[in-house]
């Protein structure tokens, strides 16, 4: 990667004094790979319950593989470690053993498709999450790897005063751009025109969760 850099003037320890015409290329450049890697964490991970649900592992195999090096014997995932550290600040170097807490993402609604800010969507939590302490969401903007920019709630823990429970001991969460226009309890914001994704975590997950008799259901699109 170093000697690619240095073909274009980029150099450790040199000043870099781009002409207009390389300046133009490098834009059009960091346009395109912010779009591949979106494309590339939107469908990178593995379903975490096969065709049952479209939620997937928050990452891809070849991080779990190597223990978040992305290198083995024969190749170096470059792209792989790139999307992920775009999106997550310090992942575990293992998932295996990292059983005090049990991560789920949700990038995809129950069609497929993308999640986009110009919908309204929700998700149906059972009773019997196997978390022995509590679950939360959190929703993250995919144009940044963060939190939604000047959201009033990131997200959701079933161990919050505020939430609010069905009488079964359910909870229904919704995600809209227009959560102060709508009569939804649990509602996180989300931007119109942006794809957006959510982790839902498990603290201090249980064995129904590692032994597939638990299976979270899809996010819905909320038909207006």
């Amino acid at each position: 990667m170093y000697g690619a850099l240095r073909h274009i003037g980029i150099e450790k320890g040199q000043e870099f004094t781009p002409s207009k015409e390389q300046q133009k290329m490098l834009d059009d450049a960091l346009a395109k790979l912010h779009l591949e890697m979106k494309d590339s964490f939107t469908y990178y991970a593995p379903k975490i319950w096969g065709e049952q649900s479209q939620w997937t592992l928050p990452v891809n195999p070849e991080m779990m593989a190597t223990n978040a090096t992305y290198t083995s014997e024969n190749w170096h995932d470059y792209a792989g470690r790139g999307t992920t550290f775009a999106y997550y600040i310090a992942p575990p170097a293992s998932l295996a053993e990292s059983r005090s807490t049990a991560y789920i993402k949700g990038i995809l609604d129950e069609n497929g498709e993308p999640m986009m800010g110009d919908y309204d969507y929700t998700i149906h939590v059972p009773n019997n999450v196997p978390a022995s302490r509590f679950w939360s969401f959190l929703t993250y903007s995919m144009e940044t790897g963060s939190f939604i920019y000047n959201a009033d709630r990131i997200g959701w823990a079933s161990n919050e005063p505020e939430m609010a429970f069905n009488d079964d001991g359910s909870v229904d969460i919704y995600w809209s751009a227009e959560c102060e226009n709508r009569d939804y309890a649990n509602c996180m914001p989300i931007t119109k025109g942006e794809q957006f994704f959510t982790l839902f975590r498990l603290y201090g997950p249980e064995a129904d969760f590692f032994n597939g008799n638990f299976v979270l259901d899809d996010i819905q699109k909320v038909s207006k």
